[in-house]
């Protein structure tokens, strides 16, 4: 039957072809190193988030100026966001950027209700914290590498 053979390749060949493969795979991995934008299933869903925050931005204006319409546009923003498949890759940035643009929901819907009961006191607190919670949105947006939702929401 069949007998094998040895082949001896050479150990540059060896050695050229094994960083030529790791080039190819760096560089499928890493993205856009001038932009910042990640490259992979993480840039494609960047991709596919970033219009949904720039959508969100050009919606909300002034944040508290009709805080229960503005809780309304956030979470349907989120609802589209999650809708998204996410990727594995730097999910613990992703889950903190979700987690605090849903913390400015909530904090939107504090100032609406102490404004039905006329607390001022309460409406700058609910405002402050709202206005935190989209600068963390924010900061965690852009150490994922988005750029729209990098932006955070007006205050």
């Amino acid at each position: 039957m069949g007998e094998r053979v040895a082949m001896r390749v050479p150990m540059k060949v060896v050695v050229a072809a094994s960083a030529m493969a790791v080039v190819l795979v760096v560089g499928a991995c890493s993205g856009d190193k001038q932009s910042g934008k990640p490259g992979g299933a993480r840039g494609r869903y960047v991709d596919q988030v970033d219009p949904i925050c720039k959508d969100l931005q050009s919606k909300i204006g002034k944040l508290g100026d009709d805080a229960l319409k503005q809780r309304d546009e956030v979470n349907a923003a989120l609802d589209r966001i999650k809708a998204i498949r996410q990727p594995s890759e730097e999910i613990d940035k992703l889950r903190v950027f979700l987690t605090e643009l849903n913390n400015t929901a909530i904090d939107l819907e504090d100032v609406n209700q102490s404004r039905q009961v006329n607390d001022q006191a309460r409406v700058d607190t609910a405002l402050r914290r709202a206005g935190e919670a989209s600068r963390r949105a924010a900061k965690a947006a852009k150490a994922y590498g988005f750029s729209e939702c990098s932006q955070a929401l007006s205050g």
